[in-house]
């Protein structure tokens, strides 16, 4: 099936990658200041170290809206993002520290430890955990550069503070993603905002004819307070993590994650059905054939599969907004969960787990199916295939849902109706128990871990005690 996207989100996504880019710019203006190595060149530097900060925090959330991976899947972003983070926030950060003279003599090797330890943390493919942290040090090489050119230290010092974080990138703690969500991460962030607005008045006091003087140092020093809530708050975080670990040690989950559509309520005709009411409007149709292949997908990806079929003139978003609407006007009707949900549900919820939905479906038309359901109030999350890059089977929705709930997804129950949501789970090493609908009984489940009827058949008191 041709799902190709219009060339005009083609444009968009390739200007996504440009703005990437953009850092590999700021990279190559900040080899220039330090090749020419005067203060005010470095001080341009370090304002580029900003910019470079700045891009790279943002194109990550512009490439998820956009589903980049979908439309250009010939080229990896996350490569190019790497290469631009590793120059802007490990090599050109310690190459500055060298040709400023930053580090007393003698000790210029520490800085070639340094990068050889961001280089392994660089290629670590468990760099970012499931639950939404960095593991190891994250290489933040740019605010050490910042502070031990604004303060310089001791020889021993410098060098024990170099070699300390190095050592760091090697052992497993976790360490804040302040761009993930969260209250932690939101107090991190307002603390940022007031760190960065210190950050800036120090930019424009460093004199640019010799090194900083005692102001700057002063104010350099206040500003560390940022620094240090960051490097606590994250062992906090750690400590909290294995003292929890400890403590759930025989308990086999922390959390069940639900597909919607299927496995709470028989709501897969409904969606066809809506389809098929709006497209009839359009003088077209989606056959259950062509359907039951999108079982698990998002809508924006039938959408675009319709719309490239069909050569139809309407956008995404607009046959999408008439599709929504023809569903929840269905499912207002008569809808009720599926035999054994709402049991099963409150089992694992008065043993104290978390649940939460992972559904290929809008969070409107989770919201809108979870309350005629009258359920609701009973998952503590809701994760959505529209705000991941990638739908089942992809795993990204119910690594989301994971990582909402703070459950590592090994430590996860996944209830699945659909091929592709199986598939999903599995992928993401959830432990899946596949209960297939009416719809989706004929499809292949055995990515599952365990296949039943219905929830009536299962064994609530062995599945919790299962260890593989």
């Amino acid at each position: 099936m041709d799902v190709t996207p219009g060339l005009g989100k083609k444009i968009l996504c390739w200007g996504v990658h440009l703005y990437t880019a953009m850092g590999l710019v700021c990279a190559a203006a900040i080899a220039a200041c330090i090749v020419h190595g005067n203060a005010a060149d470095f001080r341009t530097a370090f304002l580029l170290m900003v910019v470079a900060l700045f891009v790279d925090a943002t194109d990550g959330t512009m490439a998820r809206r956009l589903h980049i991976k979908e439309v250009l899947p010939g080229f990896d972003g996350r490569k190019l993002d790497d290469i631009t983070d590793f120059l802007t926030y490990t090599a050109l950060p310690l190459l500055l520290l060298w040709r400023a003279d930053a580090m007393p003599v003698g000790w210029n090797w520490s800085l070639v430890v340094a990068l050889v330890a961001s280089a392994y943390g660089f290629c670590q493919t468990e760099a970012k955990t499931d639950d939404g942290y960095f593991l190891g040090f994250p290489s933040l090489w740019n605010i050490v550069a910042f502070y031990l050119y604004l303060m310089p230290a001791p020889g021993w010092a410098a060098a024990a503070t170099i070699l300390s974080l190095a050592a760091l990138t090697f052992v497993p703690f976790r360490y804040l993603y302040p761009s993930q969500g969260g209250k932690l991460n939101l107090v991190t962030n307002v603390l940022g905002g007031i760190w960065s607005v210190m950050l800036v008045w120090i930019f424009f006091t460093m004199p640019t004819d010799g090194r900083p003087g005692e102001t700057v140092f002063w104010a350099a020093f206040a500003s560390l307070f940022f620094p240090v809530f960051y490097m606590a708050a994250s062992w906090a975080v750690t400590l909290k993590v294995f003292l929890a670990g400890k403590q759930k040690a025989k308990s086999r989950f922390d959390a069940v994650i639900c597909d919607m559509d299927g496995t709470l309520a028989d709501t897969e005709p409904l969606h066809h059905q809506a389809y098929k009411r709006v497209l009839a409007t359009l003088g077209t149709t989606i056959t259950d054939a062509e359907y039951d292949k999108f079982t698990g997908r998002t809508d924006d990806v039938i959408c675009r599969y319709l719309i490239e079929r069909d050569k139809m003139s309407l956008s995404v978003e607009d046959l999408l907004a008439l599709k929504e609407k023809a569903f929840r006007q269905l499912v207002r009707g008569t809808l009720t969960p599926l035999p054994g949900v709402v049991k099963m549900l409150h089992y694992f919820k008065d043993k104290g787990l978390k649940l939460a939905v992972a559904s290929a479906s809008t969070k409107e038309d989770i919201d809108t199916v979870l309350g005629a359901l009258g359920i609701r109030d009973l998952f503590d999350a809701i994760a959505s295939g529209v705000e991941v890059e990638n739908s089942k089977p992809a795993p990204d929705v119910f690594l989301l849902a994971a990582k909402r709930v703070n459950a590592m997804p090994t430590r996860c129950l996944a209830f699945e109706d659909s091929e592709n949501g199986t598939i999903a789970a599995h992928t993401a090493a959830m432990f899946c128990i596949a209960v297939p609908c009416p719809s989706t009984r004929h499809q292949d489940h055995s990515a599952a871990n365990l296949k039943v009827g219905s929830m009536e058949e299962l064994d609530l008191d062995a599945i919790s005690a299962v260890q593989d």
